[in-house]
């Protein structure tokens, strides 16, 4: 079971696109024949079928691009109110959650959009991330996932809300997408750092990657990757004769370890993997306090500094998100 996290379709229900299309013409347009928009029509119903049909291939991403261009070219002829009513499934649903529904084109757009990231990043859980070609392919669909939910704040939501009229529900605010977007870079830059682990990078390079990890999203990954820095930098800190810092540090780690390790068996839903990732690292970073606490005892006698005395370790960023051209200019479709 893979340790990170996916975020689920958004789901719909078929709609009668050539009957609404045929009312609306007829009403606003009664000097057209509703048979002059035949095949863009038909067109359209086969593009959003595909598009709600859900499944995980790369195939699919063309579809739901293809897609979202057909919108785009749909609004430039049609108000987003053609008295054809979209209705979605909440991505994640709830006991309290209710499918939002809208006479509104422009929620079509934010869904499909949303699904497009939802896809890119269920392409990515579904890699091998023990291969380097997996890592490779893993990270840059977080990435694309990103950069699709940073569109739909920047460039689809405003229209939306501008034509709604009324407060949206929480899963389909800038707030929620800006967050599933970090989400998309902490995972990706989790795959960076897979990558930076298994190609024996350095120790400090190793705690900075860590710091970047989690800690605004989930709090479990947010101790472990806390408690991998500090002990990363504590071999460091043996290298360089820094032996009560080492011993600090270890402290630190065992502390944040524990913590991580009673969050995630105290909760409900934890995948098996973060757990024994977790586990693993608590019993790791205790054997080597214990190791460390006894050699500056016995042999060095360094002052063991405070937590809030340790040196504080920067993170750094090894990731952003991908623009995705088709996004912005859908007549490369």
């Amino acid at each position: 079971m893979s340790n990170q996290l996916v975020v689920p379709f958004k789901t719909s229900r078929p709609v009668d696109i050539k009957s609404a299309v045929k009312e609306y013409i007829e009403i606003q347009h009664p000097e057209t024949h509703p048979d002059a928009f035949r095949s863009d029509v038909e067109q359209w119903e086969a593009l959003r079928k595909d598009a709600i049909s859900g499944g995980v291939h790369v195939s699919r991403v063309k579809s739901l691009l293809r897609y979202q261009a057909q919108l785009l070219f749909i609004l430039t002829k049609l108000p987003p109110d053609i008295g054809l009513e979209i209705t979605y499934e909440p991505a994640f649903r709830t006991r309290s959650t209710a499918p939002l529904s809208a006479l509104n084109l422009h929620l079509e757009l934010v869904c499909v959009i949303f699904n497009l990231a939802s896809l890119y990043c269920q392409l990515a859980r579904s890699q091998d991330r023990s291969s380097a070609e997996g890592v490779k392919f893993a990270t840059n669909y977080y990435l694309h996932a990103a950069s699709a939910l940073a569109h739909i704040v920047d460039t689809a939501l405003p229209a939306l809300q501008a034509a709604y009229g009324q407060p949206l529900p929480i899963d389909m605010t800038a707030p929620f997408f800006d967050s599933l977007k970090s989400l998309m870079l902490a995972q990706a830059q989790e795959c960076a750092l897979g990558k930076a682990i298994s190609t024996n990078a350095r120790s400090g390079l190793l705690a900075k990657i860590a710091m970047r990890e989690w800690r605004a999203h989930i709090q479990i990954k947010g101790l472990q990757f806390e408690a991998f820095a500090q002990q990363q930098l504590s071999v460091d800190n043996n290298a360089a004769g820094q032996y009560g810092e080492e011993v600090g540090r270890l402290q630190l780690a065992v502390g944040l370890a524990k913590r991580a390790v009673d969050k995630a068996n105290s909760t409900s839903g934890v995948a098996k993997s973060v757990k024994d990732e977790v586990t693993k690292l608590r019993n790791d970073v205790t054997k080597e306090f214990a190791t460390a606490s006894k050699d500056n005892d016995m042999i060095y006698h360094k002052d063991v500094p405070v937590p809030e005395a340790l040196p504080k370790i920067a993170g750094i960023d090894l990731v952003k998100a991908i623009d995705i051209p088709e996004l912005a200019q859908p007549s490369f479709l």
